[in-house]
């Protein structure tokens, strides 16, 4: 009997061992989780903040009058206008006319970049440079009613008229003399008339004169 209840107690035993063991069908099983990582996105750079990145004079300007100069640049390049605004930001903001399509350009392109921005070439200034006909002349300044010492061209600088003149002096070296010429060689057949006023003295200079030479002032009467 004793044999008996050692047998069952040892049997008990080894079936408690067996219990205790885990087979690999019990073993705690790990799960993953897998975590998706999603990179922040940079954060955009304020629009006046591009604009002085490339025009470094305008980095201390507040930004505040950039966006209002954005405002009207877009409000420009949707009117069809950007000539007119490349010539206020020239003379505004101190530019050349490069600097100033370059800028304007720019701030369009930043502030509303879903507008269509005509091409460039059309908007700068050019002076037009035709040439000269070779008929025309240009116009000759209005001759003077006084003709002052020297050697005038009639109908250029002086007009055809009568002139009076007056000297205080009677000394023939200080007298005013006078010449209405032909032409204009020095040559003394050049020569239409000439003389010598002291006092009041009195000339006619002719339509068909050339020039006219004096060493004092002559006034036009009438």
């Amino acid at each position: 009997m004793r044999v008996r209840i050692l047998v069952v107690i040892a049997l008990a035993a080894t079936l408690a061992a067996c219990g205790g063991e885990s087979s690999p069908d019990d073993e705690p099983t790990t799960s993953t989780t897998t975590t998706e990582v999603r990179s922040k996105p940079s954060p955009t750079r304020p629009p006046a903040a591009v604009v002085t990145a490339q025009f470094r004079q305008f980095a201390t300007m507040d930004n505040a009058i950039l966006d209002a100069i954005g405002v009207q640049v877009c409000r420009a390049a949707r009117g069809n206008n950007l000539k007119g605004t490349i010539s206020t930001n020239q003379v505004g903001l101190r530019m050349t006319q490069t600097e100033a399509v370059d800028f304007t350009y720019l701030v369009a392109k930043t502030y509303c970049p879903e507008v269509e921005l005509p091409p460039i070439g059309p908007l700068l200034s050019t002076a037009p440079t035709s040439p000269a006909s070779p008929t025309a002349s240009a116009t000759p300044p209005a001759p003077a009613m006084t003709i002052t010492p020297g050697t005038w061209l009639v109908g250029t600088h002086v007009q055809p008229g009568t002139y009076e003149t007056t000297t205080d002096s009677t000394d023939i070296l200080d007298a005013c003399y006078w010449a209405r010429l032909s032409g204009t060689s020095g040559e003394l057949g050049d020569v239409l008339a000439n003389g010598n006023v002291q006092g009041r003295g009195i000339v006619t200079i002719k339509p068909t004169d050339t020039a006219f030479e004096t060493r004092c002032t002559w006034t036009k009467l009438g």
